[in-house]
C-alpha cells in the first residue's frame, strides 16, 4: 500500500514574509510605492476650512439677496461648487448652517468691562434730559 509522501513546504506560520507573493498589509512593493501618501492632519483640516468658509460664504451672500426662506441649501452648494451632499456633510441642516454664519468671528471676551473703565461713550451724559 503506497504511503502519502510527508509536504516539503513549510507551514505558513513558519514562512517568511519574503516567500509569500504579498506581505502582510495586503499590497505587494509596487502597489504600495503607486499608492497616495495620506494627507497629513493639518492639510486636511486646512482643506475642511477652505471648504467651510467657501460654504458660508455662499450662504451668505444667498440669505442676503434672497432672504433664509427663499434660499435652498441645493443653490448654496451650488454656489460655493460643491453638491448638496457636500453641504450636508458638513451641515446638518439649513438651520445649523444659519446658525454658523450667525456665529461670531471673533470670541466675546469673557470679562465684561468694569463700570469705571472706559471714555464714557457708552454711557448718556449726565446732563441730557431723559424722558
Amino acid at each position: 500500500m503506497p504511503t502519502a509522501k510527508p509536504s516539503k513546504a513549510a507551514p505558513a506560520s513558519a514562512r517568511s514574509p519574503r516567500d509569500s507573493a504579498k506581505p502582510r498589509g495586503g499590497r505587494t512593493a509596487r502597489e504600495a510605492a503607486k499608492a497616495k501618501p495620506e494627507q497629513p492632519a493639518d492639510k486636511k483640516s486646512s482643506k475642511r476650512d477652505l471648504s467651510l468658509a467657501r460654504i458660508i460664504d455662499a450662504a451668505v451672500r444667498l440669505f442676503a439677496t434672497q432672504g433664509y426662506w427663499n434660499s435652498t441649501l441645493e443653490e448654496v452648494a451650488t454656489a460655493a461648487g460643491f453638491t448638496k451632499g457636500a453641504v450636508y456633510y458638513h451641515f446638518r441642516s439649513k438651520e445649523h448652517l444659519l446658525l454658523k454664519v450667525l456665529e461670531p468671528s471673533s470670541p466675546a471676551p469673557s470679562t465684561p468691562p468694569s463700570k469705571g473703565s472706559g471714555s464714557g461713550a457708552d454711557r448718556p451724559a449726565s446732563n441730557s434730559r431723559r424722558w
